[in-house]
C-alpha cells in the first residue's frame, strides 16, 4: 500500500507538471475545464502554476503549497509517520495485505473520512472568521460550529474505540504537534486566501504589472460655492403642495377641456334607442376622443347640472356598421366634474408632511433640503472628473487575456441575442440596427470597447487594494435595498415581478463594481486638495 500511494503520488505531480505546460501556453480552454473537473488532484498543483506564469502573481505559489501540506496529511493519516505498527496494530505489511482489499478499502475510506473533516475544519474556520470580520457578524460562525457537529456524528459512526488509531490518544506527540501546525496553515491559508478565490474582481492578478496608475492622491479639486435662492425654495413648496393635493367631485362650475366628467347620456337615431348608445354616470375625460366627433366639444362651456342636446353623425367608417353614417341626438345630463383640490400652505399641512411646527421652520428645512442636495450633486460631479482625470492618466501595460475575451464575447453574445428577438442574421442586424457593415468590424469595436472598460476596472481595483478599500457584507445589502428603492421595489417585491432577483437580472459582479466604484472615488475625493485661487 505504501509502494502504491507512493507511485500515485508520483503518478499525479508528473501529470501535473504536463498540465501546468499544456494550460501556461494559453490552452486554457473547455478541454482544460473538463480535465480540471476530472482530474481535481492533478489541476490542484496545474491552475496556481498557470496562474502564477501568465498573470504574474507570485502568490499562486502560496496554493500550491497547501495542497502538497494537504497530501503530506494523507501519508501522516493514512500510513503513519516513522510508526512501528501498520494501520490496526498489524506488525507486517503481509499480513496487513492479507487482510485482503476490502479490508484495506474500508481504511482508506475512514482515514479519507477524518482527514475530510480535519481539513473542512480548518478551512472553514479560516474563510468563515474572515467573513465574520468583514461583515460584523458571529453568525457567520455557525457553519464551523455544523461542520463540529457533523464531524463529531461522523467519528462516533466510525467507532473511534480505544485501541483505535483514529483515537487521538494513541498518536504520538510528534503527529500531534503535525497536525496542529497543518490544522494552523490551513486556517491561516483560508484566512488570507479568502479575497483571491471570494473577493473582488481582479483579486487573482498582480495589477502592477498590467497597468500603470496615474496619481489619485492629492489631487486638486474646484471651490465650490452654493447657494439657493428664496425662488427655488418656493417652487419646491408648490411642487411639494401640488404631489399633496387631491381629487373631489363638485356640482358646480363649467366644463372646461381636459375636466373629468360625470355624465347620463341617451342617443337616439330616427328617435329611437340603439344598442351602446345610453349609459348613467358615465366618467368622460374632455378631449380624450373617446366619442364621435363633436360631443366631447359640444359639452365645454356648458354648466355642471345642464343637460345638453347633440345633434351629431356617426363617420363613414365607423366600426358598428349598423349605425356608420347615420345622424343621431345625444341627450346628455352633465352630473359633476372632478376637481383637483391644491393644499393650503399652513401648520397643519407642514406638521403632517415634514418635521417642522411653522411656516418659517418648514421654508428653512426646505432651503436645508436644496442646499445638501446641490451639494452632493456637485461633490458627485468632482468625483466624476476627478475619476476620469485618474484614468486618463493611467497607463495599461498589458491586457488580461481572460478578462478581454470573456467581455467581448459577453457583447458579442448580447446583440446576437437581440438579433434572436428580432428574428434576424446577425449580420442583417448589425448593418440594419447599429449601422455596422461587417460581423468582423463588430468584432473589433468589441474588443477597443472591453478595453475602455478593462482598463477601469483595472485602475478600479488597484486602487481599491492599494488602499484595503474592502466591502461588506452589510454594504452588499445596503446598496442593493438602496437601488430597489428607487425603482419602487422591495427584494421580495422585485423577485415576484421580474421572476428572479436583483442579483440574477443585474450580475453580482456589476453589483460589486458599482460598490467599490462609489468607495474608490470618495477615497479619491477624501484625499484630493482644493485648487488654491490664482
Amino acid at each position: 500500500m505504501k509502494k502504491f500511494g507512493w507511485i500515485l503520488f508520483l503518478t499525479t505531480f508528473a501529470a501535473s507538471v504536463v498540465l501546468s505546460i499544456i494550460t501556461a501556453t494559453g490552452t486554457f480552454g473547455v478541454s482544460g475545464a473538463v480535465i480540471s473537473a476530472l482530474l481535481f488532484p492533478v489541476t490542484a498543483y496545474a491552475y496556481p502554476i498557470y496562474a502564477a506564469v501568465t498573470m504574474g502573481g507570485y502568490y499562486f505559489i502560496f496554493p500550491v503549497v497547501f495542497y502538497v501540506l494537504q497530501i503530506a496529511a494523507f501519508f501522516i493519516c493514512a500510513y503513519g509517520y516513522g510508526s512501528e505498527k501498520l494501520p490496526g496494530g498489524i506488525e507486517t505489511e503481509d499480513e496487513y495485505e492479507a487482510r485482503g482489499f476490502g479490508k484495506a478499502a474500508g481504511i482508506i475510506l475512514k482515514t479519507a473520512g477524518m482527514i475530510l473533516i480535519f481539513v473542512a475544519l480548518s478551512v472553514f474556520t479560516g474563510a468563515f472568521t474572515r467573513m465574520a470580520l468583514l461583515n460584523g457578524g458571529i453568525t457567520w460562525l455557525l457553519p464551523v460550529a455544523a461542520i463540529a457537529v457533523a464531524a463529531l456524528f461522523i467519528c462516533i459512526l466510525l467507532r473511534i474505540k480505544s485501541d483505535s488509531r483514529y483515537n487521538i490518544k494513541n498518536r504520538k506527540k510528534r503527529d500531534l504537534i503535525i497536525a496542529a501546525v497543518l490544522a494552523l496553515v490551513f486556517t491561516v491559508s483560508a484566512y488570507f486566501g479568502y479575497d483571491y478565490f471570494f473577493g473582488p474582481a481582479y483579486s487573482s492578478y498582480d495589477l502592477s504589472k498590467y497597468v500603470k496608475v496615474g496619481q489619485y492622491k492629492g489631487l486638486e479639486k474646484e471651490q465650490v460655492s452654493i447657494k439657493v435662492k428664496d425662488s427655488e425654495v418656493k417652487e419646491k413648496i408648490d411642487e411639494n403642495l401640488k404631489a399633496a393635493a387631491t381629487t373631489e367631485e363638485t356640482e358646480k362650475g363649467k366644463v372646461e377641456k381636459d375636466d373629468t366628467v360625470n355624465i347620463d347620456y341617451v342617443g337616439k337615431i330616427n328617435g329611437k334607442k340603439f344598442d351602446g348608445g345610453s349609459a348613467e354616470g358615465y366618467s368622460l375625460t374632455i378631449g380624450s376622443g373617446t366619442f364621435i366627433d363633436g360631443f366631447e366639444d359640444g359639452l365645454v362651456g356648458k354648466k355642471i347640472g345642464d343637460t345638453v342636446s347633440l345633434d351629431l353623425t356617426f363617420p363613414e367608417d365607423y366600426s358598428d356598421e349598423s349605425v356608420a353614417g347615420r345622424d343621431v341626438i345625444f341627450k346628455v345630463t352633465i352630473n359633476s366634474k372632478e376637481v383637483t383640490v391644491v393644499p393650503e400652505l399652513n401648520e397643519e399641512f407642514i406638521k403632517e408632511k415634514s418635521d417642522s411646527d411653522t411656516v418659517k421652520e418648514y421654508r428653512k428645512e426646505i432651503k436645508d433640503k436644496l442646499y445638501k442636495q446641490k451639494e452632493k450633486e456637485a461633490d458627485e460631479e468632482q468625483k466624476t472628473k476627478l475619476w476620469n482625470r485618474v484614468v486618463e492618466d493611467s497607463e495599461v501595460i498589458k491586457y488580461p487575456k481572460r478578462e478581454m475575451k470573456s467581455l467581448q464575447n459577453d457583447l458579442i453574445n448580447e446583440y446576437k441575442d437581440y438579433a434572436k428577438q428580432y428574428e434576424m442574421e446577425f449580420k442583417d442586424f448589425l448593418k440594419q440596427y447599429a449601422g455596422i457593415e461587417s460581423v468582423k468590424e463588430f468584432k473589433k469595436q468589441a474588443k477597443e470597447y472591453a478595453g475602455i472598460i478593462i482598463k477601469e476596472e483595472m485602475v478600479l481595483y488597484y486602487i481599491a487594494d492599494k488602499e484595503d478599500i474592502i466591502m461588506t457584507g452589510k454594504e452588499y445589502d445596503s446598496f442593493v435595498t438602496k437601488t430597489l428603492k428607487t425603482y419602487g421595489y422591495t427584494r421580495e417585491q422585485f423577485q415576484e415581478a421580474q421572476g428572479q432577483s436583483y442579483e440574477e437580472a443585474v450580475g453580482k459582479s456589476v453589483i460589486e463594481r458599482q460598490i467599490y466604484m462609489e468607495k474608490v472615488k470618495d477615497f479619491i475625493f477624501s484625499k484630493a486638495k482644493i485648487k488654491e485661487e490664482e
